[in-house]
């Protein structure tokens, strides 16, 4: 079985769907990103491929336009062309700047471009070597891949192409007065021995135009990145790695494989010129652990507090807390990354809160380094004061998160993502910071809540699980039940994955996906009647929350009494069973969208020696969980009754409905919403006599006590004997060498006291009946 891993961060962007789709919520997925502290929302978007992931990396789709089709400030494509428009003196616009040089085909002065501010510019100004440098640019890039034909039939000639090239951009540095131009021309020579596999060029080239310039820009650093791609793993490579990294927004993805971060980080440091490249390789050393990181946000702090990297580096480091502290507080799993790969820190519920308890000590640690930066000087203070806030709030001071998020949500409530990342950890707070057992829904939490619910679940369920902490299980297991309302097309995006405290396993696996299954493995009888009570008063409310609220559960009543009754029979509280299961609609039982047509269609009052799920032909009375419960409870008055003649009979079919009802039986489903022929520990109250059948052998027992037929009596024992081979093939002590026949005590009763009817009985399968009727 696949190892599941799970990141419970609480993602709140506007559409779920930009982000990749590898990070879908399912158990045996590689991620889940679920992040209130999402870097996007405070344009981290050039670090978008080293956000927290327990996959390897975590991409959006554009990192070159946004929404509006303008040119996003933070990718290098915006770094070229800010060079581009200071040789045409910020004239032209961004917009033209880029269709120009990225997305027209070849410029002459006989086109008509006349809406394009940028090529006007260059034709104007006659600045053709500009102009023949942009053709020579595009008629290269069809060459920059490593095999340009995927079938490799084009390798010999593509080759000798980009060297004709590579010459003709050489011969073109040599005529040109224009420092720019002839470092563009370079680069693009690189970038063609590099695709050629021309080391030698590469080196040379780089030698000759790059190796001594001080004042660079992202044409330097895009060929500084070319020249480390051939550099071996070295202090000198990681540090050339750091200075890309930080530069060159869209080398970034590829720098990150430059780096060894075997090579101690030291070695790396004493390379560096100023205190700025010592923080761009704190930097990248600290993207590459997936660790605890505060020693290189101290650090990058100390000598570059205005990096931006140290921002989204804070930023990771409390992504990184989200997962450690509320994927298992949260959802019970274990954490998605786990640093020192010990599962057994996360294998029960306890040792989960030890490490939870830990980890919020370490949240503590990052909150007094936070508390101890001049906002004055770093980059964005919106990031870092949410940061803060989010901090206090996994330390649960409440009150002095709500203090600092009341200001921001004022102060932003023009950035519709920002203003939702702080309206939902406000509403955590709000939620969390309520004493036990007095815990409701915040009136300020309910229009988010509605809000959420179709792109955010996970908010949704953060808000239930904190409610339910808190005691209130009822509005818990409500908010959980509107996390299915959505197309079947949103739901695996939405999907929440989650275990009880004490790892039941009442379903396939020891996970739930569904309010109900969940309530069936956690809650008690009396929260599940206080559900239905909150349900029934409450479901006619007039009000937007109310209708949101008891949309969906209120179709559910008759499904929650039968798992009421239920919850009663593994109890074996029959008359309570039976009350609730008479508020049930009947045509729950005969509906097509549930399984109780298939599964409760058998006599659970008739079994022979061998018989289990399939139906006999003594089947002809269909029955539903009252009917049977019913009648069960009728048998067990007569059988109990001292008057009655037939007590024997009576007891024996109440043997036979609690063998029925068992593992074992054709009405397993009495007990269970789900069967296996495996065997799991469910946690629930009946688990030992869902799998052993006490219930039935202590009847079996009690007929052959009342029954004056010895043949009947010697079938109660083998009837009792068949119940227990059920206990002992699941007993510790059982050897699969062991001899049931002969370690089954009441078969060797039946041998001792019924010699003459024990081979008839262990043997013939035929015998049954016979045996039955030998009462009357």
């Amino acid at each position: 079985m696949m190892k599941r891993t799970l990141i419970f961060l609480l993602v709140l962007a506007s559409n779920p769907a930009n982000y990749s789709y590898a990070c879908g919520f399912y158990p045996y997925s590689e991620e889940i990103r679920f992040s209130v502290l999402m870097p996007y929302n405070f344009n981290f978007h050039q670090y978008s491929p080293f956000y927290y992931s327990s996959d390897n990396f975590f991409s959006l789709d554009d990192h070159v336009l946004n929404d509006k089709g303008e040119v996003n400030s933070f990718s290098g494509v915006k770094l070229n062309l800010d060079l581009w428009l200071k040789r045409c003196h910020n004239v032209p616009s961004l917009k033209d700047a880029y269709e120009a040089v990225y997305v027209m085909g070849k410029t002459d002065r006989s086109n008509n471009h006349s809406t394009n501010t940028f090529l006007n510019y260059l034709i104007r100004n006659n600045d053709d070597e500009a102009i023949n440098y942009l053709n020579f640019a595009k008629l290269c890039s069809k060459y920059n891949t490593d095999i340009s034909d995927p079938w490799e039939r084009n390798r010999d000639v593509i080759a000798p192409q980009r060297d004709q090239l590579i010459k003709t951009a050489l011969k073109r540095i040599k005529k040109l007065n224009d420092d720019d131009l002839a470092d563009r021309y370079a680069f693009i020579a690189i970038r063609l021995a590099y695709y050629n596999g021309d080391d030698k060029t590469i080196k040379s080239i780089y030698q000759k135009y790059f190796s001594n310039k001080t004042n660079k820009n992202i044409i330097d650093y895009w060929s500084m990145y070319f020249i480390n791609s051939i550099t071996p793993n070295s202090p000198k490579k990681n540090y050339t790695a750091s200075l890309v990294f930080e530069k060159a927004p869209d080398k970034r993805f590829m720098t990150y494989h430059q780096y060894d971060k075997s090579i101690g980080i030291e070695k790396t440091l004493q390379l560096a010129k100023n205190d700025k490249e010592k923080a761009a390789i704190w930097l990248l050393n600290g993207i590459h652990r997936p660790g605890k990181v505060l020693k290189n946000i101290e650090r990058i702090y100390q000598l570059d507090p205005n990096s931006e990297g140290l921002t989204f580096l804070l930023i990771r480091e409390i992504n990184k807390l989200e997962d450690w502290i509320y994927t298992p507080y949260y959802t019970n799993f274990e954490p998605a990354v786990l640093i020192d790969g010990d599962y057994k820190n996360y294998s029960t519920y306890t040792n989960a809160q030890k490490r939870i308890d830990r980890d919020r000590n370490y949240a503590a640690q990052v909150l007094s380094f936070v508390n101890s930066v001049d906002l004055n000087k770093v980059s964005n203070t919106n990031a870092w004061q949410t940061s803060k806030a989010y901090l206090l709030y996994m330390a649960h001071d409440y009150d002095a998160a709500l203090a600092i998020l009341n200001g921001l949500i004022e102060k932003n409530k023009q950035d519709s993502n920002l203003s939702d990342q702080l309206m939902i950890i406000k509403s955590l707070c709000l939620t969390a910071r309520q004493p036990a057992d007095s815990a409701v829904i915040p009136d300020e939490v309910k229009p988010l809540l509605m809000a959420q619910s179709k792109k955010n679940n996970r908010f949704v369920f953060a808000v239930a699980r904190e409610l339910e902490y808190k005691g209130n299980t009822t509005d818990a297991a409500i908010l959980l039940s509107t996390l299915y309302g959505n197309d079947d097309e949103d739901w695996w995006e939405n999907a929440i994955y989650w275990k009880t405290k004490l790892r039941a396993t009442t379903l396939w696996d020891d996970f739930y996906d569904h309010y109900f299954f969940y309530i069936d493995a956690q809650y008690s009888t009396e929260q599940v009647q206080g559900l239905i009570d909150n349900i029934q008063n409450n479901k006619n409310n007039t009000d937007e929350f109310s209708k949101w609220k008891y949309s969906l559960i209120k179709n559910d009543v008759p499904r929650l009494y039968d798992l009421l009754g239920t919850k009663y029979v593994r109890k074996n509280e029959l008359k309570n069973a039976l009350l609730s299961f008479k508020k049930v609609d009947d045509t729950l039982w005969t509906s097509d969208n549930y399984p109780y047509r298939e599964y409760i269609n058998a006599n659970p009052f008739y079994t022979d020696m061998y018989n289990e799920h399939k139906k006999t032909a003594a089947d002809t009375i269909r029955y539903n969980k009252e009917s049977i419960i019913r009648a069960l409870i009728g048998y067990l008055d007569k059988a109990e009754d001292p008057n009655s003649k037939d007590r024997d009979y009576y007891y024996f079919l109440v043997a036979n409905c609690y063998l029925n009802m068992s593992h074992n039986g054709n009405s397993w489903m009495m007990r269970r919403y789900y069967w296996s022929q495996y065997q799991y520990d469910s946690k629930l109250v009946d688990n030992h006599e869902y799998y052993n059948c006490d219930l039935a052998k202590q009847y079996y027992l009690e007929a052959k006590n009342a029954t004056g037929s010895k043949k009947f009596a010697a079938l109660c024992l083998r009837m009792a004997g068949r119940c227990e081979q059920y206990r002992l093939r699941n007993s510790d002590d059982y050897n699969y060498k062991d001899d049931l026949l002969s370690i089954n005590k009441y078969y060797r009763e039946i041998k001792s006291e019924y010699p003459g009817d024990y081979d008839e009985l262990i043997d013939n399968c035929y015998s049954f009946e016979r045996y039955f009727n030998s009462r009357n």
